[in-house]
């Protein structure tokens, strides 16, 4: 590790911080106890710092694995790569609500009680309600798989492509 801070120094790298969750990986064990940690860290040099001035790094959630996601984003988002994410986000939340319904939503809900029962698990040490949200969300992932699926057999059925 200090080898690693060595280069780090060597190089000027320096750690942008984060946004979220205090952790990028997770180990929840069925004796109830976690381990948390922060593994992940994006790092950059002065040139990078002055080039994108007020960039943010997100901690993003992911439920089917151990390790989540990092995200770096420009503070202000008038850039044209942010506002085409952004207007595509917007296009699929429509299409999603149009085709999907409810299934979203309560993934949604579900992310956010997971949330709540991981800041609970970091106090109490006992990670039950994680373990158990996680394979609530994961039964809407797999809901909402067999709905793509049905989804896909439909289109190749009028397309026959």
């Amino acid at each position: 590790m200090q080898l690693f801070r060595e280069v780090m120094d060597k190089c000027g790298f320096i750690d942008l911080g984060f946004v979220g969750s205090q952790f990028t990986w997770q180990k929840h064990f069925t004796d109830g106890h976690s381990i948390w940690k922060r593994l992940d860290k994006a790092l950059a040099n002065n040139e990078w710092m002055l080039r994108f001035v007020d960039s943010r790094v997100h901690h993003l959630s992911a439920i089917s694995s151990n390790y989540n996601p990092l995200w770096i984003m420009p503070k202000n988002p008038n850039t044209r790569i942010v506002q085409k994410i952004e207007k595509c986000g917007k296009e699929l939340k429509h299409w999603s609500k149009v085709d999907f319904g409810n299934v979203r939503s309560e993934l949604n809900l579900k992310r956010r009680l997971l949330v709540e029962a991981e800041k609970e698990a970091m106090q109490s040490r006992d990670n039950a309600h994680v373990r158990s949200r996680k394979a609530k969300i994961n039964d809407l992932f797999d809901k909402e798989s067999r709905m793509w699926l049905q989804r896909s057999k439909v289109l190749w059925a009028k397309t026959r492509d």
